[in-house]
């Protein structure tokens, strides 16, 4: 989350570095509605991947199309059980792709919590790759639709993220609506966006590297998820009530972001990629810091 970043721009200039890195293939997996599809038709600055949100999800079968040498790939969810086995096996399709790869995991939050069924997918995902090649997973973590409000308790967030068995520092926010302005819509995403997806790690992994996703145990993994996620919760407002009188005073000025409470230096990216204006605050709470920007 605080790794130095290569200022990319465009979608077109994204594409030319990742290729002049070799860069073969960037996979897309999330659940039904979180923004796979209409991402990827940003990337690409065209409606080419169905997109829309419905009862059961729009992609079914893998999607994938080129954009300046570069393969883009949207695969179908997890979270509806009865094309669950079909979603597995695309996914597992998706990971087998020839070349090296950049992997983006798409999530969102319901109530202020990263849902459940999202990171028992990244679970389920990443043990389809096998013991020998874990070492070398790499990985990002795009937390979409992103309200107001839930950047006040980003830190809260990203630290659910932990429940993963194998964790990533690359973690990054985007807003709501800033792509969503109907089905098929294809935006421009925000330049911070860009360079985070170009400063994900790239893994090449072998097709024998990847074995069948054991979606047998998805439930399993969403019941255990839930519950570290309401203990995790739990502990977080303990925490925050002890530093609730813990008075800051910093050595450079804070700003806030719209109507959040969370307080950032100056060149935060998510000042940057909101180009929220704020309001200087000499004295804060502690619980009050943005987590990306203070360290703490």
């Amino acid at each position: 989350m605080n790794e130095i970043r290569v200022k990319v721009g465009n979608r077109a200039q994204l594409a030319q570095r990742l290729k002049e890195d070799q860069v073969d293939n960037v996979i897309l997996v999330g659940n039904p509605g979180v923004g796979k599809s209409t991402i990827l038709n940003s990337l690409m600055g065209e409606a080419r991947f169905r997109s829309g949100v419905s009862a059961s999800g729009v992609t079914e079968i893998l999607q994938s199309q080129d954009f300046m040498g570069i393969k883009y790939v949207d695969t179908p969810g997890l979270d509806e059980y009865k094309k669950r086995k079909q979603a597995g096996e695309e996914i597992e399709r998706a990971l087998k792709q020839n070349g090296s790869m950049k992997l983006i995991f798409i999530c969102v939050t319901e109530g202020g919590r990263v849902r459940s069924s999202d990171l028992a997918t990244i679970d389920i995902v990443l043990g389809a790759f096998r013991e020998g090649f874990k070492k070398n997973i790499r990985y990002g973590i795009l937390v979409n639709k992103m309200d107001d409000e839930n950047y006040e308790i980003i830190d809260e967030i990203i630290k659910q993220f932990d429940n993963v068995e194998i964790r990533t520092q690359h973690i990054d926010f985007m807003p709501r609506n800033n792509v969503y302005k109907g089905n098929n819509i294809s935006a421009d995403l925000p330049s911070g966006i860009i360079d985070f997806i170009y400063s994900i790690p790239t893994m090449r992994p072998n097709k024998d590297d990847v074995m069948k996703l054991v979606i047998d145990k998805y439930e399993e993994r969403l019941d255990r998820t839930t519950k570290e996620l309401l203990d995790m919760r739990q502990k977080y407002e303990d925490i925050i009530r002890k530093m609730g009188e813990i008075k800051v005073t910093p050595n450079s000025p804070r700003f806030t972001v719209g109507k959040g409470r969370k307080v950032h230096k100056k060149g935060c990216r998510i000042i940057r990629d909101n180009g929220g204006s704020g309001i200087r605050a000499k004295e804060y709470l502690k619980k009050d810091q943005c987590r990306i920007c203070c360290d703490w």
